[in-house]
């Protein structure tokens, strides 16, 4: 498989949400998963975490374990509760 269709296949599979309330952490990882040629979408907090995943389907979740507003624990019992 060529690069371009590696990144063509990742960016139309594979969909990333990283839940971080660092923002340089945030950043930094997008750039990096975008750069490879995955669609990465972020969110500062798992309340805003949980509306992203209730409104769109991702492959993996990254998530910082003590986000202030829903930490990372509850953010998963609220995912997995409503079977996103």
């Amino acid at each position: 498989m060529s690069d371009e269709t590696e990144k063509q296949f990742k960016a139309e599979y594979m969909k990333i949400l990283i839940i971080d309330d660092e923002r340089s952490i945030r950043n930094s990882l997008k750039e990096i998963l975008s750069d490879e040629g995955y669609d990465v979408d972020v969110a500062e907090d798992g309340a805003q975490g949980c509306a992203m995943a209730e409104k769109e389907k991702y492959n993996i979740i990254f998530c910082n374990t003590i986000c202030i507003i829903i930490p990372c624990r509850k953010f998963f019992q609220i995912f997995f509760s409503k079977e996103l």
